[in-house]
């Protein structure tokens, strides 16, 4: 009752199976049942930085979003260059909000390295053998970073 009275819906998803309780992939579609009474606006905090073209999943008739957060204006003007749909008021330059657990302590020195995920990187041995992997792991290990860091 709560997903279908709520205002809002912000989540860093956009696929049903993730965000929507009614969802059930392969069986039978719950949506229906409440299809039409939810008029709940759906804000996008995005995982990252959308520069390619996602459209595939992101257009405006798959998600009806009522937000995208965007991190820079050169990732807002990437959206009206694929056929997305959305209007210019729905795609907003706000930052990056997805800061799970950041300190607002100013005497808390802080460094935080967020890399994004690789679509095309769909299993465990993709991942570890790929140059994105390869790139990160000699980067997070690199003793001369360590040593910086910690002056």
């Amino acid at each position: 009752m709560l997903f279908l009275y709520a205002q809002k819906h912000i989540s860093a998803f956009v696929n049903e199976e993730y965000r929507n309780p009614f969802y059930e992939p392969g069986g039978f579609d719950n949506r229906r049942s409440f299809s039409g009474l939810s008029t709940t606006q759906r804000y996008f905090l995005q995982h990252g930085v959308t520069l390619g073209n996602v459209t595939r999943s992101l257009k405006k008739y798959n998600t009806n979003l009522s937000l995208i957060v965007c991190g820079s204006n050169k990732e807002r003007d990437s959206f009206f260059q694929w056929d997305y749909n959305f209007s210019e008021d729905i795609i907003n330059v706000l930052g990056l909000p997805r800061y799970d657990n950041l300190s607002t302590d100013d005497s808390k020195k802080q460094i935080v390295f967020m890399p994004t995920w690789r679509g095309n990187l769909k299993s465990e041995t993709a991942l570890f053998n790929s140059e994105f992997y390869k790139s990160l792991n000699s980067f997070i290990n690199n003793e001369n970073m360590h040593n910086f860091l910690k002056e």
